[in-house]
């Protein structure tokens, strides 16, 4: 029995030995996790990227990209039906797009597109500035130095 207590002693000798460097593993443990933790800023969290809906544009866009696209002019009910706007939305855009130059109308609430009245345009401004030219020419002469244009 005596060499049973002996080794029942050695053996929690052993045990509580172990414990304490168990302890001391522990504790240089938290210590090197705080130091890292100190040292490294934490992580941002990763957010997936959203696909980015297609803009449409505004509506003016919209109508013009239509009428552009007709060779034989849109109406206003054909206007209606691809865009779903209403009638009154519908003239103030047709209204502005006019007057901006960008549609022209054909007939009673039928437009296309303005290449025609741009192409137009140009051609007076450059029969305007060779009359202006000409007449410069007939009624100054050709030995002034002055400029018909300016």
């Amino acid at each position: 029995m005596k060499e049973f207590k002996s080794d029942f002693q050695s053996v929690l000798n052993s045990l509580s030995a172990l414990t304490q460097k168990t302890d001391r593993m522990i504790k240089q443990l938290e210590k090197l996790d705080k130091a890292q933790a100190a040292k490294k800023p934490k992580a941002k969290a990763v957010k997936k990227a959203v696909a980015k809906k297609p803009t449409k544009g505004s509506a003016s866009d919209t109508v013009l990209a239509i009428i552009k696209r007709s060779r034989k002019g849109v109406d206003i009910v054909a206007l209606r039906k691809k865009t779903g706007f209403e009638g009154r939305k519908i003239g103030d855009i047709i209204y502005s797009l006019k007057k901006q130059g960008k549609i022209k109308g054909l007939g009673k609430g039928v437009y296309v597109k303005a290449c025609a009245t741009n192409i137009e345009k140009l051609k007076a401004d450059f029969f305007q500035y060779t009359v202006r030219t000409w007449l410069w020419f007939i009624v100054e002469g050709e030995g002034e130095s002055t400029s018909p244009h300016g």
